[in-house]
């Protein structure tokens, strides 16, 4: 089973780019979930280059909250599976 839960970097034929979290995808159409919580749609016959893209989350974000604040976002992520 593929996992849709990826970040995902996608330029179409007209050199526009989108990056966003695979929501859904079939034969036709790739959905993604942008960072503004916008969910866009792109016929696959028009994406030119697709790769993976790094996570949305900052790389140092342990840096800035207490111990309580990352239990509560580990909890927060692990509820999403």
């Amino acid at each position: 089973m593929m996992d849709l839960r990826k970040s995902v970097l996608v330029v179409d034929d007209n050199g526009k780019v989108t990056s966003g979290v695979r929501k859904a995808e079939d034969a036709d159409t790739l959905t993604l979930v942008t960072a503004e919580g916008q969910v866009v749609k792109l016929a696959k016959v028009s994406i030119e280059e697709r790769r993976a893209a790094k996570s949305p989350m900052p790389e140092d974000l342990i840096k800035h909250l207490t111990p309580f604040d990352l239990r509560d976002l580990i909890a927060y992520l692990s509820s999403l599976k």
